[in-house]
């Protein structure tokens, strides 16, 4: 007897199932014995003789491996709703209905494929071409405002009821909402199953996203001028926007632009042109002196209030004054030739400061610099030609075809690939080799091209500073002096003129971009206001001027400057409290000394703790040490902790710095929301009683412009600190002069004025009583005055051409009236400031005369917006000196202060600003400087420490602090009398000698020690100490171009607690020439007159860091500088 056995055998159930029938029949046939069973799922047991089960076996796999598999790489989604919705069974019954070969689907595995099985190849790709065309996913995004209701309700109103029909009687679609993953989208609609089905409600939510999709459409307005009130309009027809926004333009043509769901602008667009339909509009001329100006100030009240009772839009049209004669082209047959007058009505020039690159500035003009006529020869006109591509090369190659250019000249270029309308390309020479012919180059590029912005009436004009750089390698200071005094020229010599603003424009990241930011706004600053107080340019504007924020019941304010300068009640310190050598850090624990320092090298301080320490010498009451520790989170936080304690403890203000945003290599950008956002969470979880001022000082140009950035997007909208200039005429002749009548009414200008204004209305009645009541207005606010010849012949030259050139300011019309009289006619207040005018000729002349005695002997200052010491205007110095200040006082800015002259403030009328006054009272032969202190009488020499917050402690710190590392202790300001006269009296001689050269003042740098420090101060610098630290190029008193050199131990020779001195020194350096050593006199300038030497001597006449002076006036230790 066969011995019995059995053999298990692993094969799934889908498997088995498609070779069962075949195999069951081969088995029975051959091995009739043989039991098949199943003891669990995916295991078949054969039972029978041993040689027979094994042939079994082996047949059976033979025919498994004839089974094909099909896998289909389906998305999760689609393949659960294969196994919820019982589409398997469905397919699974079409595929034995329609195919010769059973298809099986195989759900044994985990992955997201799906496996199809079967013996033919052909049934298994048809099956598989079935499934793939059948079944589908689709997904749909919903923008933002498709997202939220009304529209996604309606949207889920659309599609239920199609959902439903679908899914009768079977699963055959899903639906699902989930959230967007962009931030552009709100929500995504996710359609899973049958193809017919899935497209059917796509196309629903595709018609939705049709009608409520962004869509825009334009309705033409019926007139231009409904453009600029077209809110008011609206509300006079009484269309209500909702839904959609409305926009309307005036190019290409007068329309409203509707933008929104598309729906709701159709809607839009057919009530507008309704509403549209039924406009009257009618026009009205209104004539007289000074109509104009009547419709622009009082009468405007007027127009709102006939707009409001009438219900009706009054448009004024093309109202511009105009004349047809002017003084300049009038001779008069008893008047002396007029002095030269610049008119009220010209517009001095705005000065601005802004970052970025030129090729990005929106100006008429563009100025550049080149070298040899080549469009690549520096970064800022390959930057122009990378904007302006080919097009631009082709402009410039043609331009320089057409002339032959040498350095100083302007090569003019069509502007129009860049958006403007010329580029300037001055041909310059590189400063190595010949600094004199290359600042002679500069200077007359400069010149020509600000002549050029004229000749084409170009209203702004933007310029980078010239010459730092690889290409022309001009020292930064000579840069921005030579910039800053061609415009200051430009200036002084325009009376008349289109251009209204000079852009100057800094790369906002560069090594030295802060160092050129300071040098060309120290030079701006000190050319606003003339040396006889009156404004030279209308306003000085930067990118990086203070922004203020009202923060709750506080004032934030983002300051470009350095901490180490701030005398906040708070200082905060930002460091890792390892190294304390850096460059913030060791500034502010320097000036507070070394008790601080080792304070800090003691404590161990947590991960966003704040360390607090006394302030040693530093003008604060405490200071905050704190680490950052390159965490965003943590800088928020310690932000927020900052504030907190500071209430707590009853500060009013502090200084903060950006945490990390320097060595600490964090993003400007995230560190900024972080300081910005915790200032915010501050405010906001407490209420501040104490704190008023929170300051963030920033040190790099590109930090600042990312926290004004985000300030605004947290805060909103906020007041940039600006120094507005109206500019003002200098005083008139006073000599009085006797008038021809007729020939003085000949002279004035047309003095016709009319207006002209389109009424718009819904119904004729209303527009008809606003057109008759525009004029009775008018009329209602003039009156005429008789003058006698008597009356007019105290009015100077000066006056007369004023009144002549501000007729229509005046809005009256001056007719002769018998032989000796005028009648004047026209606006009230015009009249009765024409008479006050001939009231105030006589008194004027008396107070000139004693004005100018006083600007003689005294010199009243104002501190001005920017930290600088302006000399007041002569009107001014004699309301101060007499005490006549009830009314307040003018300065050069036309800004009117309220005065308190025992404390010697001012405060400035419509704002909170307070300032400070000096009267410094000059010598018969010497004024002093403006930035001097005041000097008892008989005093000859003062030494003035200089606060660390003063805009000039900042400017002697930041120049010195470009070169050199150390900390800076103190600052002070040598005040001798002696000395400065003598340097005066020099400088002059000098300027009349060197004609254009001039006297080449120069501030430079000279180490001392303290022994010789109040020497100098006393007896100022001498020659014949020479040989003391340099003998190298002459027996003279040497004076170094950066500080850093004289830096050196060797000349600032440290005192015992480690403290060295260094003086600022202004230096006359003339014409110059190459120092030698055996030189005790600079050598002559030529062999023809042995008496004409030069003023100086140099280290290096290529690129010169050393100047020597021989002559002991020639030089004026300004400030001393104490650093460590």
């Amino acid at each position: 007897m066969m011995q019995q056995a059995h053999k298990e055998c692993h094969v799934s159930e889908t498997r088995y199932a498609l070779v069962k029938e075949k195999y069951e029949q081969e088995i029975k046939s051959k091995f009739s014995i043989i039991q098949i069973g199943q003891e669990h799922p995916g295991c078949l047991v054969l039972k029978g003789p041993e040689e027979q089960i094994n042939s079994a076996a082996t047949k059976l796999q033979e025919m498994l491996n004839h089974i094909q598999e099909k896998r289909i790489s389906l998305p999760h989604p689609l393949k659960a709703f294969l196994s919820s919705s019982g589409a398997i069974q469905v397919f699974q019954t079409r595929f034995r209905q329609n195919f010769c070969s059973e298809v099986l689907f195989d759900d044994t595995g985990s992955s997201f494929d799906l496996v199809l099985l079967s013996l033919s190849t052909g049934a298994l790709q048809e099956a598989a071409n079935a499934i793939q065309r059948d079944l589908c996913v689709e997904t749909v995004l919903l923008e933002q405002a498709e997202s939220v209701s009304p529209a996604i309700d309606n949207l889920k109103n659309a599609l239920s009821p199609a959902l439903q029909q679908a899914n009768r009687g079977s699963s055959k679609v899903e639906l699902s909402y989930k959230s967007g993953s962009l931030s552009d989208y709100g929500m995504k609609v996710e359609l899973v199953g049958y193809s017919n089905e899935v497209n059917k409600l796509k196309n629903i939510i595709q018609e939705y996203k049709q009608n409520y999709m962004k869509y825009s459409d334009s309705v033409s307005l019926p007139s231009v001028e409904l453009v600029d009130k077209f809110s008011e309009l609206l509300s006079l027809l009484r269309v209500t926007a909702t839904d959609v926004n409305l926009m309307p333009k005036s190019s290409p043509h007068a329309c409203v632009q509707i933008s929104g769901p598309r729906c709701k602008v159709a809607d839009m667009k057919k009530k507008l042109q309704s509403s549209f339909c039924h406009l009257i509009m009618r026009k009205i001329l209104v004539d007289g002196p000074g109509v104009l100006q009547f419709f622009q100030e009082e009468g405007l009240k007027t127009q709102a209030l006939l707009q409001s009772s009438c219900q009706v839009l009054i448009f004024p049209q093309n109202n511009v004054q105009t004349s047809t004669a002017t003084a300049g082209n009038t001779v008069f047959t008893s008047l002396p030739t007029l002095p030269t007058y610049v008119s009220p009505s010209v517009h001095p020039v705005a000065l601005e400061i802004i970052f970025g690159g030129l090729e990005n500035q929106q100006a008429d003009i563009l100025v550049a610099p080149m070298l040899n006529t080549n469009l690549k020869s520096t970064i800022v006109g390959k930057s122009l030609l990378d904007k302006g591509g080919q097009h631009f090369q082709s402009n410039f190659d043609a331009a320089k075809g057409r002339c032959r250019i040498t350095p100083g000249d302007v090569l003019e270029v069509d502007g129009t690939p860049l958006g403007c309308d010329k580029v300037f390309f001055i041909e310059c020479a590189p400063w190595t080799g010949n600094t004199h012919n290359s600042e002679k180059a500069l200077r007359s590029g400069l010149k020509r091209a600000l002549a050029l912005c004229e000749l084409h009436a170009c209203n702004l004009v933007a310029f980078p500073v010239i010459g730092p750089g690889v290409a022309l390698a001009v020292p930064i200071k000579n840069a921005a002096d030579i910039l800053t005094g061609e415009i200051r020229t430009f200036s002084l010599s325009q009376s008349t003129g289109s251009l209204r603003a000079i852009r100057i424009v800094i790369m906002p990241n560069y090594p030295d971009s802060e160092e050129i930011y300071w040098a060309v706004n120290t030079d701006l600053n000190a050319i606003m206001v003339d040396h006889t107080g009156q404004a030279a340019f209308q306003s000085l504007s930067s990118e990086i001027d203070d922004v203020t924020i009202p923060v709750s019941t506080c004032q934030l304010r983002i300051i470009f400057g350095d901490i180490s300068n701030e005398t906040t009640d708070v200082i905060v310190n930002t460091t890792d409290f390892t190294d304390l050598q850096t460059d913030v850090c060791n500034d502010i624990l320097t000036i507070a000394g070394p008790q601080v320092r080792a304070a800090i090298n003691r404590v161990q301080v947590n991960k966003g703790e704040i360390c607090i320490t006394q302030p040693g010498e530093f003008p604060c009451k405490v200071i905050m040490h704190v680490c950052g520790a390159k965490d965003l989170e943590v800088i928020k936080k310690l932000a927020r902790d900052i504030l907190l304690k500071c209430e707590q403890s009853g500060y009013g203000s502090v200084a903060i710095p950006a945490i990390c945003a320097g060595k600490g290599g964090l993003n400007a950008r995230l560190v900024a929301q972080a300081i910005l956002q915790g200032v915010k969470d501050a405010t906001i979880q407490a209420n501040f009683n104490s704190v008023q001022r929170i300051h963030i000082v920033l040190m790099k140009i590109h930090v600042f412009l990312e926290f004004k950035a985000m300030a605004q997007q947290i805060f909103g909208q906020f007041n940039q600190q600006t120094a507005p200039l109206l500019y003002r005429p200098h005083r008139a002749s006073t000599s009085s002069l006797s008038l021809s009548l007729s020939s003085l009414v000949q002279s004035l200008p047309d003095q016709h004025d009319s207006a002209d204004f389109l009424v718009v209305g819904l119904t004729d009645d209303n527009v008809s009583k606003a057109c008759r009541e525009l004029p009775q207005a008018y009329k209602s606010h003039c009156s005429s005055h008789v003058v006698s010849q008597e009356e007019l012949k105290h009015f100077s030259p000066a006056e007369v051409d004023n009144l002549i050139n501000n007729v229509r300011r005046l809005g009256i019309q001056i007719s002769q009236r018998g032989p000796d009289g005028l009648e004047v006619y026209g606006l009230t207040k015009g009249v009765n400031e024409f008479t006050q005018l001939i009231k105030g000729a006589l008194l004027r002349q008396m107070r000139e005369k004693e004005q100018d005695i006083v600007f003689s002997h005294v010199s009243w200052c104002i501190l001005g917006l920017r930290g600088i010491w302006e000399r007041l205007p002569k009107e001014a110095h004699h309301q101060l000196e007499n005490n006549i200040v009830g009314g307040g006082i003018l300065d050069a800015q036309a800004q009117k202060w309220t005065v308190n002259l025992t404390i010697m403030e001012a405060k400035a009328k419509g704002s909170n600003a307070v300032t400070k006054l000096k009267r410094l009272e000059n010598l018969p032969d010497f004024n002093l400087p403006l930035y001097w202190d005041s000097m008892n009488a008989g005093d000859v020499k003062k030494v003035v420490k200089l606060h660390p917050s003063s805009a000039e402690y900042k400017k002697v710190k930041n120049d010195f602090k470009r070169t050199v590392a150390k900390a800076v202790v103190k600052i002070e300001r040598i005040q001798n009398i002696h000395l400065r006269r003598a340097y005066e009296v020099r400088k002059k001689e000098l300027q009349n000698k060197n004609g254009v050269i001039g006297a080449g003042e120069k501030v430079l740098y000279h180490g001392t020690t303290a022994d010789a420090c109040n020497s100098i101060m006393h007896s100022n610098f001498n020659r014949r100490f020479a040989g003391q630290n340099a003998t190298m190029y002459g027996l003279g008193t040497y004076f170094a171009l950066n500080a850093s050199y004289s830096a050196n131990p060797t000349y600032s020779v440290p005192a015992t607690d480690g403290t060295q001195l260094m003086f600022v020194t202004l230096v006359l350096t003339g014409h110059c020439t190459q120092g030698q050593r055996d030189m005790i006199v600079p050598p002559p300038r030529s062999s023809h007159d042995p008496n004409d030497r030069f003023d100086s001597v140099v280290d290096n006449m290529q690129n010169p860091s050393m100047f020597v002076v021989f002559h002991d006036c020639q030089a004026y230790p300004d400030y001393l500088i104490t650093f460590k």
